[in-house]
């Protein structure tokens, strides 16, 4: 069976959004391989990117709520 949804642009704006933080808490801090003891480490790079797409996404209330939370993950 098939659903089709129809999403306006901010609905698709906020899946972004929550998807880039997401991506973002998920890579901000070393993690294990699986199950080894190889650390991966953290892709400065990557969390860089993902902070330039968010600032197209939000507005200055919420980059300074965003920001807020980086304090917060990276403590």
């Amino acid at each position: 069976m098939k659903h089709t949804i129809e999403l306006d642009h901010d609905q698709c704006d906020a899946i972004a959004i929550a998807s880039l933080k997401e991506a973002y808490r998920h890579n901000c801090k070393p993690d294990k391989i699986d199950c080894s003891d190889d650390v991966m480490e953290v892709d400065y790079h990557f969390l860089g990117a993902v902070d330039d797409v968010l600032d197209y996404f939000l507005n200055a209330e919420q980059r300074k709520v965003w920001d807020q939370e980086k304090k917060e993950l990276l403590k």
